[in-house]
């Protein structure tokens, strides 16, 4: 059974019970006076005639005719004859009622009654007599009371027809909006279940189905963070794995075409984008994994002017292809203490830009120094150079510098400086429109090693 059927059962139910017990409660204490005022009714009636009688028979040569007609006007119900005897006991005047010009309701229903006389002794120094009132024992059996009860009932009856219209016209009316509302609630919900975006926007005047839809917009707000979350990771794991595979691919390639033989230095080359492939799959249960708010950092020392040599070396045979002078520049220590994978990661990603946006017959400079105190590495190139405007925007996911005739996700300089900010230092940029641009990491939570 739906909501919306109960709610307009429960509520034709509730207001039936309630004019139902209404109902019985006001014919209770409205039968309850109606019987005292027939009861006080018929002891005002008694009292007149017994005045009329007095006053009547107080004289000599009391009018008996006239007596008649006036205690005929006292015969209602549920007295039904009045008889005066003196004080011998001898009949003076009886008065009672005409069955034939009364009702056949009436007439059935006295004569079925049982009949009680009421005896009053009029007992004065200038008269005695003796009335005798019949009436029926029943004071509440008169045609007027079962008439009011009658009319009571029927008004009853009438009420609850009445209470169950208007009820089920505001059930179905109250309910339509109620389960309109849980449509919509029920809408939204499956389109969260079934990842879509939701169109649904519900502003309903219940509370609880308002407290459960923000309850779901939340619940879809979060889920589309964890989708964009997943989706990021994901594509950052596919873009870092391009630029070992780029490497790799640029390497056979050259020893294939005859560029250059296959020696000791082509072969650490490839070992070590191998090696970077190797680091990329160990990491990858965090990259996809959006549950996990920190990745494993693996401090260890590394030899920072042999590592940098090293990427220089890979991207050489890439760089050739435009004619890209790259040169490497580096003062003070040799070994620091950091994640061998995430700064040499940044750094590619950071070359990787200067070579997409750098013309043919450019330069790349890459100049690292390390102090006790931090470690710098800057990475300058001759590229398009990038707007003032757009100098913080370039770090955020999937945004791209408006040049179309580049093919980019936008996603290197994003990963770079994720990787840098989780070794605890800071990725800045320095950019002229049309001269090229300046990539500055420095690294502060890392250990140089004399």
């Amino acid at each position: 059974m739906t909501i919306k059927r109960k709610w307009q059962i429960t509520l034709v139910l509730v207001a039936v019970l309630a004019i139902l017990l209404n109902t019985l409660l006001l014919n209770f204490y409205i039968e309850r006076n109606f019987n005292d005022y027939v009861k006080s009714s018929y002891d005002n009636n008694v009292t007149e005639i017994i005045d009329y009688v007095k006053t009547a028979m107080s004289g000599e040569g009391y009018n008996l005719l006239q007596m008649n007609v006036e205690l005929k006007t006292h015969l209602d119900e549920p007295i039904s004859e009045i008889a005066i005897y003196d004080e011998n006991n001898i009949s003076i005047l009886t008065v009672g009622i005409d069955f034939e010009t009364m009702g056949s309701d009436m007439m059935n229903r006295m004569m079925k009654s049982t009949q009680q006389v009421d005896e009053y002794i009029i007992n004065e120094e200038n008269m005695k007599a003796t009335i005798l009132i019949t009436r029926n024992s029943d004071l509440r059996d008169t045609s007027v009371s079962i008439n009011f009860k009658r009319q009571l009932i029927k008004n009853g009856f009438l009420s609850v027809f009445l209470v169950i219209i208007i009820s089920i016209f505001i059930a179905f009316h109250v309910s339509k909006n109620v389960s309109r509302d849980l449509i919509e609630t029920a809408k939204m919900a499956n389109q969260i279940n079934l990842e879509h975006g939701t169109t649904v926007n519900i502003s309903s005047k219940i509370n609880e189905i308002n407290t459960i839809n923000d309850s779901l917009k939340n619940l879809h707000y979060r889920l589309m963070l964890k989708r964009k979350g997943r989706k990021e990771k994901i594509d950052a794991l596919v873009h870092q794995t391009r630029t070992p595979l780029m490497i790799l691919k640029s390497t056979v390639e050259g020893i294939r075409s005859h560029v250059f033989t296959l020696d000791q230095t082509r072969l650490e080359i490839m070992d070590n984008q191998i090696e970077n492939m190797e680091s990329i799959i160990k990491n990858m249960s965090h990259l996809i994994d959006v549950e996990e708010q920190s990745i494993n950092i693996d401090i260890i020392t590394i030899d920072l002017k042999s590592e940098l040599k090293q990427i220089i070396s890979g991207l050489s045979t890439a760089m050739s292809y435009k004619n890209i002078d790259i040169e490497l520049r580096y003062f003070g220590n040799s070994h620091i203490r950091t994640d061998k994978y995430l700064l040499k990661q940044a750094v590619y990603n950071i070359l990787s830009n200067a070579y997409t946006y750098t013309s043919n017959m450019g330069k790349i400079v890459m100049t690292a120094n390390v102090s006790k105190d931090y470690s710098m590495i800057e990475i300058q190139d001759t590229g398009i150079g990038i707007p003032g405007d757009q100098h913080e925007r370039i770090f955020d996911a999937y945004y791209k510098v408006d040049d179309k005739s580049v093919q980019n996700e936008g996603l290197g300089l994003y990963i770079a400086k994720q990787n840098i900010e989780h070794l605890g230092g800071k990725l800045t940029v320095k950019s002229v429109t049309g001269e090229g641009s300046i990539f500055t990491i420095i690294l502060y939570e890392v250990h140089q090693k004399e």
